[in-house]
């Protein structure tokens, strides 16, 4: 079994690479990498060294990628991705935010983007249903997305 001492090496290191990636500007549209991957990376930093250092860049980050989302159109599953990362930042704590609202509107669309997905056999986690899936059941009434799946489908 590891050490702590080589845990934190191991992390501080991890640490250096993701801080000297993101000091390169590098903008993709890819919401639950680069960026977003990163900003989760530091709130659990944060949680596991209680360095408040940590979650600043955490929370720079995020809103580097919230900055990102509203400048572009994103495709469904982006969005989900992008809603499934503010659920479970506010599920554990990390940061407060009324996610039903902020995403009310999108909701419908990401439920028809679904369904269609599913009808058409398309599972992807990435591209398809599953991610858009586990978007809906981060959310605290997740039943109700669910009632919208046609009966025909199961």
């Amino acid at each position: 079994m590891y050490r702590r001492d080589k845990i934190d090496s191991v992390l501080t290191a991890i640490v250096d690479s993701l801080i000297s990636h993101q000091a390169k500007k590098i903008r993709t549209h890819n919401l639950l990498g680069d960026k977003s991957g990163t900003a989760l990376f530091m709130f659990y930093m944060y949680k596991y060294t209680e360095n408040g250092e940590y979650y600043q860049k955490a929370t720079d980050i995020l809103e580097e990628v919230i900055d990102i989302h509203a400048s572009n159109d994103m495709i469904p599953t982006s969005i989900s991705k992008f809603g499934w990362l503010l659920n479970h930042l506010n599920k554990h704590n990390f940061i407060e935010a009324n996610t039903d609202e902020c995403f009310k509107n999108m909701d419908m669309d990401l439920s028809e983007f679904m369904i269609n997905s599913l009808v058409k056999d398309n599972y992807d986690f990435l591209h398809g249903s599953l991610g858009i899936v586990l978007y809906f059941l981060s959310k605290k009434k997740f039943v109700y997305w669910f009632k919208t799946i046609p009966n025909s489908f199961y």
